[in-house]
């Protein structure tokens, strides 16, 4: 009891003395007070050891037990003679030795113990950024835009230029994949997809850009997959864009928007074709799966293509037939069937009919 009333009281005498000094405190963590004095803001312990001086205008706890805190500080331009006041931010440790300098337009934590700084420079177009471990030392030099972690030891880094394109470096800064790409995504523990500028893109109103299958418009980017390796992995998407084909050592398989695995890659070739609806390739043969790679026809085809949302053309001794995600619903016995980017087209005995995807069951209704 007499132990619990001396700590009370010390508590209480602390207490006094951190008020008696400062205009007002604040928690700040389990170790450390934020107080403030005329306007300014410093660190204490609870024992009342000052660990930053009042000077700052922000003090924030940074990741790792770390501490960040920004101030005014005067620029001067040598070239042209500018003078401004910008806030600069420094990073501490917990007993408050000084880690980065004040004199970083911006820090955040990254993964793995990293920490990016933004350089204050407010008389520069491109704001760089670099890269520092948390004991100060330099890994990466203001050389790039941006830089975000990618997968394993891989960083994806922004050009600090007018075309803000994406690559990626290891983490000694040695490059892994030059900046051609205008996105690069993380999506899964697999890789992540990017896209690139395409360079048959032409703007509305040129004659080049209506060249394509079907008079489709070319896109203004390409979209592709990058894996953990950093290594462009061939990526193709069907007429849906809700899973995207990826070759992974010489075989396909189906990924989702996420870059979750759909199906393996264990396929000489692969297809979707909307709904549960997907063709997979093995020895020369299509076979019609649904997406969990059950075979929804029991049956080899010599060619499966898409035909329009939900169905596929599948051929076997040159003839032609339609199955949807249930099964065979019109016999083989068209010479071609194919899909010319708007319509569904076959072709019997001479003689073509199309149909599209409002008219299709009035189609598939006839033709059974």
């Amino acid at each position: 009891m007499k132990e619990v009333k001396r700590c009370t009281i010390i508590m209480l005498l602390l207490t006094c003395i951190l008020s008696g000094c400062y205009d007002a405190e604040f928690p700040f963590t389990e170790d450390l007070t934020k107080v403030k004095k005329d306007g300014k803001f410093g660190l204490v312990t609870r024992s009342g050891k000052k660990v930053l001086p009042c000077e700052y205008d922000k003090i924030e706890p940074f990741a790792d037990g770390l501490v960040m805190a920004s101030k005014e500080i005067m620029l001067v331009n040598d070239l042209f003679g500018f003078r401004d006041t910008c806030p600069a931010w420094a990073l501490f440790d917990e007993n408050g030795k000084e880690i980065l300098p004040c004199e970083y337009e911006k820090i955040e934590p990254l993964a793995d113990d990293l920490v990016k700084a933004s350089e204050l420079s407010p008389w520069t177009v491109y704001t760089r950024k670099a890269l520092f471990d948390e004991s100060g030392n330099e890994i990466i030099p203001f050389k790039y835009g941006d830089i975000e972690p990618f997968l394993g030891d891989l960083l994806s880094v922004k050009e600090a230029a007018a075309d803000f394109l994406w690559g990626l470096i290891d983490k000694d800064g040695n490059e892994v994949m030059p900046a051609i790409y205008n996105s690069i995504s993380k999506a899964s523990e697999l890789g992540a997809f990017a896209s690139k500028p395409n360079p048959h893109y032409r703007p509305r109103g040129g004659g080049a850009n209506m060249a394509g299958d079907g008079g489709n418009r070319p896109s203004q980017f390409t979209r592709h997959f990058i894996d953990k390796s950093g290594k462009e992995c061939p990526l193709a998407y069907s007429k849906s864009d809700d899973f995207g084909k990826l070759k992974v050592n010489g075989k396909w398989g189906l990924i989702n928007e996420n870059g979750t695995v759909v199906l393996p890659f264990e396929y000489d070739g692969i297809e979707y074709f909307g709904g549960d609806l997907a063709a997979v390739k093995v020895n020369g043969k299509w076979k019609i799966t649904d997406m969990k790679g059950n075979e929804i026809v029991p049956h080899d085809y010599d060619d499966a293509v898409y035909f329009i949302e939900g169905l596929a053309a599948v051929k076997i001794d040159g003839k032609w037939g339609i199955v949807d995600e249930n099964g065979l619903v019109v016999p083989h016995k068209y010479d071609s069937a194919y899909f010319n980017g708007y319509m569904s087209i076959v072709e019997m005995n001479g003689e073509s009919r199309s149909f599209g995807y409002r008219d299709k069951e009035e189609f598939l209704e006839n033709e059974r």
